[in-house]
């Protein structure tokens, strides 16, 4: 399992879009967390998305960290079982789509931030300020739009809107688990 602290540990306080951001990838890690180094400073700079709405002055950061909050709540039980079953197997709950999918490792490689969640994902984080799209390569096979549920095929890049309340993010097409997860995200 691999974890880290949304928004950061220390230093200064994320703006808004980067601390929705990292909450948008942390959703989609093994561990979902914030947690903050305790500083003498006369400012509080805790990571929570109350502190973070509250400094900025923006409440996008705690109404896009609650439906996020909320998402990863009804993923729990899946999650669950995903660690569970890779764990058992030997596999890592992320890993980078070319390694599962050899036949198109060159062209995958060229993104170097997407990556496969458990066995049905495949998570296309915004790294970039300001960004409100993002060229996804799609590995081998269909996928499916988490958000809206529109079927894509595999091997091509397809340009996916990112607004700051999600990331794109697709679903195996042939999971066994494919409803399940659309449902979830129905709920977002």
């Amino acid at each position: 399992m691999w974890s880290w602290d949304i928004g950061g540990f220390s230093g200064e306080i994320p703006t808004v879009e980067l601390y929705l951001r990292s909450v948008a990838f942390g959703t989609f890690s093994p561990i979902m967390q914030y947690h903050s180094e305790w500083n003498g400073a006369v400012e509080n700079r805790d990571r929570t998305p109350w502190n973070i709405a509250e400094r900025h002055q923006d409440a996008r950061a705690l109404d896009v960290y609650r439906r996020y909050a909320r998402l990863r709540m009804a993923l729990l039980d899946y999650l669950h079982d995903e660690a569970r079953e890779m764990s058992a197997a030997g596999i890592p709950m992320m890993r980078y789509p070319h390694l599962v999918h050899p036949e198109a490792a060159e062209f995958l490689q060229q993104d170097e931030e997407a990556y496969l969640f458990t066995r049905d994902l495949l998570v296309c984080p915004i790294v970039e300020k300001g960004a409100l799209a993002r060229e996804v390569r799609l590995p081998p096979g269909l996928w499916v739009d988490a958000w809206t549920g529109e079927t894509f095929e595999g091997n091509r890049v397809v340009l996916m809107p990112a607004p700051l309340e999600q990331l794109p993010l697709f679903i195996r097409a042939n999971s066994p688990k494919r409803e399940m997860l659309l449902a979830a995200f129905a709920l977002f």
